[in-house]
């Protein structure tokens, strides 16, 4: 049921409610219409308008917090995969496998999580296969250099619990299995040395 309908339904049911008191008014008794009886129940009107806005309250800011929480998560998978990519193409042509799993791999990942106009629910499922993929052709790297080796050392910072110069601990860690597609804070180094390396 979408929500034009949903919002037409209940314009007619407030729409029937006022018709139906009005129409009940003419039966009630005289001792029912008084003034004190009015400000009773503007009273009571009051108060269930107040619990009501609470409620809603409450609700708009859960929702409102659980859609941050989302959203940061996405960006910082985004982020990650970003600074991924860059590193591996610092790498030199060698990494030009790597890159092209981790494209293939995020790409299918991204029809999966947002399917778009394909009309079928969303499949949150990792993707295996694709990760190992990503991760089979990074562990194939072989350094020649200090800066190949210094990559190289970025780029398991991002799957590892702890990085290798900042020694600072990630919020996750990525398994060859989720290589790219795990949530959570992204492990980066300190912005010193990758510049410095491009």
């Amino acid at each position: 049921m979408n929500a034009t309908l949903t919002a037409l339904i209940v314009f007619g049911c407030l729409i029937v409610a006022v018709l139906v008191g009005r129409t009940l008014r003419g039966f009630l008794p005289e001792s029912h219409l008084s003034t004190e009886s009015k400000d009773a129940v503007k009273l009571a009107m009051g108060l269930v308008a107040t619990m009501s806005a609470l409620v809603l309250g409450l609700l708009v800011s859960s929702a409102k917090g659980a859609y941050d929480t989302q959203r940061t998560e996405v960006i910082q998978m985004a982020a990650k995969v970003a600074f991924l990519d860059r590193l591996l193409a610092a790498y030199g042509p060698e990494a030009a496998e790597g890159r092209a799993a981790l494209r293939y791999s995020v790409e299918e990942g991204m029809r999966q999580m947002w399917p778009g106009q394909m009309r079928r629910p969303a499949d949150r499922s990792p993707q295996i296969q694709a990760g190992n993929v990503v991760y089979g052709a990074i562990q194939r790297l072989s350094p020649q250099n200090d800066m190949q080796s210094a990559l190289q050392s970025y780029v398991h910072c991002l799957r590892r619990s702890r990085c290798p110069q900042s020694r600072r601990l990630c919020s996750s860690s990525l398994s060859p299995g989720l290589w790219s597609f795990s949530s959570g804070s992204a492990c980066l180094p300190r912005p010193m040395p990758l510049p410095s390396l491009l």
